[in-house]
């Protein structure tokens, strides 16, 4: 509870007893309150109960925003984990559940396989498995779901991975790929239904070296996840069309409205027919539905949508709050559950000294310091490896002039990943820090038809705010079931926040340009290998032409080709990729006829493949040294004559020389 929130008790408490004893209910006794009969006690416990349950209102209007744990790099691993619920499209590595290297020996390694399992979400089965990032880079899978599949690109041969939904019940345990044998500890038994899972498998090849040093890169995907119930879409819902029903799992669908997953985290669910995550409540009519489909036709229009992992056990209402906060909404507690979300409004009513059951407590709103003029929000990224990073600041300068200095204040959205929607929902947080409130009104019985949500306007007979007559919308209500008074916890209602905060664009934080997974493999060779020793490698390689017929060079008067061939390591081998060269190392001058040319590449981390193979007519640019470690001499060869029918050349590799010590003629 708030220091406002106690205050208001406080003083409530006091007024109450003052008033008891101004009418002979009680009376003060060395500060004790003596009770003269049964009659008395109730109306104290009467008040006591109004002044509590305002007191616990205006808490809950002053509540602190849920706490962000958007810790999202890296993946769980230990002993009785908790359960990862994946709302939307949003990166994860999941919770390790297994691993285990195996495999006997395979050339000259030690169990080189390992597999990997790892749950991405309950309550499946989920949407889809999305893409693969292999270190936050876009890795291609070949094969169907469901079955052990191969990545392609550099991981080739490496890496695979067996995917699964959550089906209740799978068919099949994740498996590695065949010929591997079976893990230990792991079998047919292990189907993990009803959960979505990767299970990674790894090859450590002491030639191939994809894995440098043996870590294992950051595996993640970015799957869609699970499926919400949406009463637009059932027929029983009264202005719904369509199958869905609340009670049935398999007739919903997916979606990233966060309305709708608010919804669904609040009724609960089920894994073979055992609650397993969420508030649990299981009953239709104790959340307001009818706030639910107005919130979530919002969401809609907005384009807002929730997209994160959220865990269990933990705390629940704050889960509930981090899904509510990416729709601009709170939950609000009562009879019913209910939402109180940010949209433009139209009074339903003005409120009159008639509508009132006692007089009016107004707050003009928090104090200086927490009346921010800027805030700083922080969103989570794709651009930026999926962390939380931040967009540029939203701001009101009238705010700033007038408090005469910057009130900076950053908050994070734990479960927000586009950087315009961040953007909007810090803007009418801004504004919702400024607006004036709690402002409680004991009300009538009559009144008791309007809920939070609803917009009312204060009459300026009120006294409620010096501006006169306004605007407020009800945060919460606190009936009294002694006497029918009703009291609505308010807050101004400021139209134009509305206005300055849908549309808007915001400004995502500049992106670099990361390494690949081939970089990082060349940056882990080259400090794995001490000083000369990678030269002696390259040199000492040899280069296996893979058409030795017609010559691993051969040229014409204005172009020179270069086979396909593999480049034969002490310590591995790699395929290089031949191509068509037509001009010198300068990328401009033109490869003449009748001229002696170098071939060369450069490829630091032996990582073979599509290579950059040039030409140079200085030998010393061509072969390896101190000052180009990394670059392979392939070869020479003289171009034909003007209109000549072509040369061939062989390859050879030069003895590595440093820089100042060259003695080879060509």
């Amino acid at each position: 509870m708030s220091g406002f929130a106690r205050r208001v008790g406080m003083v409530a408490t006091v007024v109450a007893g003052a008033a008891l004893i101004g009418t002979g209910i009680g009376a003060a006794l060395g500060g004790t309150m003596v009770l003269s009969g049964v009659g008395s006690a109730a109306s104290i416990a009467s008040v006591a109960g109004a002044v509590a349950a305002v007191s616990g209102a205006v808490a809950q209007v002053t509540a602190k925003k849920p706490s962000a744990e958007g810790a999202v790099i890296g993946f769980l691993t230990g002993a009785n984990q908790p359960l990862p619920y994946l709302i939307g499209e949003a990166y994860t590595e999941g919770v390790e559940i297994y691993r285990n290297g195996y495999g006997g020996e395979v050339n000259d390694v030690k169990n080189p396989y390992a597999f990997i399992p790892r749950v991405l979400s309950c309550c499946g089965p989920i949407e889809s498995m999305g893409t693969t990032l292999v270190n936050y880079e876009t890795t291609s899978f070949t094969g169907a779901l469901g079955t052990v599949q191969e990545a392609s690109g550099y991981y080739e041969e490496y890496l695979y991975h067996d995917q699964q939904l959550g089906a209740r019940p799978e068919s099949d345990a994740l498996a590695s790929p065949s010929g591997w044998g079976t893990p230990g500890k792991w079998g047919s038994d292990y189907k993990l239904s009803g959960f979505a899972a990767v299970g990674w498998s790894l090859i450590w090849s002491k030639k191939g070296k994809r894995f440098g040093g043996g870590q294992i890169p950051p595996l993640g995907k970015v799957p869609q996840g699970v499926k919400v119930y949406d009463p637009r879409l059932d027929s029983t819902y009264p202005g719904g069309s369509g199958t869905q029903r609340i009670d049935d799992e398999t007739t919903w669908a997916y979606s990233t409205n966060p309305a709708l997953h608010a919804l669904a985290y609040s009724y609960g669910r089920l894994m073979n027919g055992k609650p397993i995550f969420g508030v649990r409540l299981f009953d239709a009519d104790a959340i307001d539905l009818a706030a639910v489909v107005a919130w979530a036709n919002v969401c809609d229009a907005n384009s807002w949508g929730a997209n994160g992992t959220i865990y269990e056990p933990g705390d629940k209402w704050n889960n509930l709050k981090k899904i509510c906060e990416a729709g601009a909404a709170q939950p609000v507690p009562g009879s019913t559950l209910g939402f109180d979300y940010q949209a433009p409004r139209t009074s339903l009513y003005t409120v009159t000294l008639d509508d009132l059951a006692g007089p009016v407590s107004a707050s003009l709103g928090r104090g200086w310091k927490a009346r921010h003029n800027v805030l700083v929000p922080r969103y989570r990224s794709a651009a930026h490896q999926w962390g939380y990073v931040q967009a540029d600041r939203v701001e009101v300068s009238a705010w700033i002039t007038a408090d005469g200095e910057e009130k900076i204040d950053e908050r994070q959205f734990d479960l927000v990943t586009d950087v315009d929607q961040v953007t909007e929902l810090a803007t009418y947080d801004l504004y919702q820090r400024r607006e004036a409130g709690p402002i409680v009104l004991p009300c009538k019985p009559h009144m008791r038809e309007f809920h939070p949500g609803h917009c009312l306007t204060l009459a300026a007979e009120l006294g409620a705010h010096p501006d006169g007559e306004v605007d407020v919308v009800i945060r919460r209500r606190a009936p009294d079931a002694n006497t029918g008074v009703i009291r609505f916890i308010c807050e101004l209602e400021t139209p134009a926040k509305h206005t300055a905060a849908l549309g808007l664009t915001g400004g995502a934080p500049p992106t670099i340009t990361w390494p690949t997974n081939e970089d990082i493999q060349t940056a882990f060779d080259l400090n794995s290998i001490g000083a000369g020793e990678l030269g002696a490698l390259i040199t000492g390689r040899a280069m296996v032409d893979v058409d030795p017929a017609d010559g691993l060079l051969q040229a014409s008067d204005t172009e020179i080709t270069v086979e396909n061939h593999t480049a034969e390591y002490f310590d591995k081998s790699e395929s290089i990729t031949g191509t068509t060269i037509t001009t010198e190392d300068d990328g401009t001058t033109a490869i003449a006829a009748e001229t002696r040319y170098f071939i060369y590449y450069d490829d630091a981390g032996r990582s073979g493949g599509a290579v950059t193979l040039k030409a140079t007519q200085d030998i010393t640019a061509a072969v390896n040294s101190a000052t180009n470690p990394g670059r392979h001499y392939v070869g020479a060869i003289t171009t034909d004559v003007l209109g000549g029918g072509g040369t061939t050349g062989g390859g050879t590799a030069p003895p590595y020389v440093a820089p100042g010590d060259w003695t080879y003629e060509p």
